[in-house]
């Protein structure tokens, strides 16, 4: 393929030189997978694909690890360093809403201590920090979790901790278990948090919990655990996050039933 209608120019642009490079350079590749991004507020792109191959030309990057390229995104306030292969939500269009809903539905949750599970480069950790006094970010990638904490510092954000492990085993650890919460906002993989990270949240028993999720079955199964036993569903909305697709983005709020 030598041009998608649906990527930026900049997309476009970058799919050329990657498939100009692969035929001319590295013709022998075996790889069928490649991850792409775009900034459009430094007017540039990068690539990461699973090979430890590195070739840079221009703005073209191929690799992963600390030869990765950053790239800036602009949401709202803030401004997130993020890489090709670290995971950003991918409609420029829409992520700025989904950000602002999620705030919105966090207004009311308290402002005391929040957990942002699955945080990746913390896209809902920081807009968090500014409505409560701590927020944890547990994110098990340790690129992402780095560029995390970069953000924050970036944002000045003091009051954020970063903690590089998986979801499931830091929601049963001594830490997490030590005070209440809050909030919990989790925002998985399409394969979902799964039973047992989401009976480890019902047992930290937080005031709110808000899920986002990309796939309504995943999201429904993990529900399934909380509601109505003990959370009530207070808020659903789905975002077109995928044009021309089936899949949809899904925002949820649940409140601990009193």
């Amino acid at each position: 393929m030598d041009y998608c209608p649906l990527f930026r120019p900049l997309l476009n642009e970058a799919l050329h030189s990657v498939r100009q490079f692969t035929l001319k350079v590295d013709a022998n590749t075996a790889s069928r997978e490649l991850d792409m991004a775009s900034s459009e507020e430094e007017d540039a792109w990068a690539t990461a694909r699973p090979e430890a191959v590195q070739e840079q030309a221009g703005t073209l990057l191929l690799g992963t690890g600390t030869g990765e390229q950053m790239l800036r995104r602009r949401v709202g306030e803030f401004t997130y360093f993020a890489t090709a292969s670290s995971f950003f939500q991918a409609n420029d269009f829409i992520v700025p809403e989904l950000v602002d809903l999620v705030r919105k539905c966090a207004e009311n949750a308290g402002n005391a201590s929040a957990i942002d599970l699955f945080a990746g480069v913390g896209l809902f950790s920081l807009p968090l920090a500014r409505q409560f006094a701590e927020v944890i970010a547990v994110e098990n990638s340790p690129s992402a979790v780095r560029l995390c904490s970069r953000n924050a510092k970036t944002a000045g954000i003091g009051n954020m901790q970063v903690v590089c492990a998986d979801v499931c085993t830091w929601l049963q650890s001594r830490e997490a278990r030590a005070r209440s919460h809050d909030l919990i906002v989790l925002d998985p993989p399409r394969t979902g948090a799964g039973p047992e990270a989401m009976e480890a949240i019902r047992e930290l028993a937080p005031g709110s919990i808000i899920y986002v999720s990309c796939d309504p079955q995943t999201l429904a199964r993990d529900l399934a655990r909380l509601s109505p036993r003990a959370y009530e569903i207070s808020f659903v909305e789905g975002l077109d996050m995928f044009p021309q697709t089936y899949h949809f983005e899904t925002v949820v709020r649940l409140a601990k039933n009193r």
